[in-house]
């Protein structure tokens, strides 16, 4: 028995190498050097490479374990979403939660803290407005005015403007 070996062209994303006599532009290509996708109604749908396979364009996994969707650039990081993102049930953190971003967020149901709550800057620029909307509550579940606090507090050079109260 003798080896051979079966070489192809390229193909493009349009005519594969590998297609089907009665769907032409379905099929199988090299993309780049090292480099292997599907195509499918002429669209490259899957690539895979010796770091990355991808799908769609859109969907990418790294060799180091990064997932991107979208990403638009590096995946540098464990998960990276390039656009909005929305989670239909539970979000469960386990380190810390950061922003770089100047625009606002929202929360359409509640934001549970176990640990606190703490912010680093809230200084305002441009012309935006950082606010909480209805009434902020501190110990209680329903504040009844725009800042609620129950149990002690500790105020230290404060300066109180209006009409102050205790009860």
């Amino acid at each position: 028995a003798s080896a051979a070996f079966f070489y192809a062209q390229p193909g493009t994303t349009a005519s594969p190498s590998f297609a089907f006599a009665i769907d032409q532009n379905t099929g199988l290509f090299r993309k780049a050097a090292d480099s292997l996708s599907f195509s499918t109604g002429g669209a490259e749908r899957l690539n895979l490479t010796n770091t990355t396979a991808s799908i769609s364009n859109a969907l990418y996994i790294k060799s180091s374990g990064n997932v991107g969707i979208n990403p638009g650039g590096n995946i540098d990081t464990k998960f990276e979403v390039g656009g909005t993102a929305s989670i239909s049930d539970t979000l469960t953190l386990a380190g810390i939660l950061t922003g770089t971003n100047t625009g606002s967020n929202s929360f359409a149901g509640s934001l549970e803290l176990t640990k606190g709550f703490r912010f680093g800057n809230l200084t305002q620029t441009g012309t935006g407005i950082n606010y909480f909307a209805g009434n902020v509550g501190i110990g209680t579940t329903g504040p009844g005015a725009k800042l609620d606090g129950a149990g002690k507090g500790l105020f230290i050079n404060t300066e109180v403007q209006g009409t102050a109260s205790a009860s």
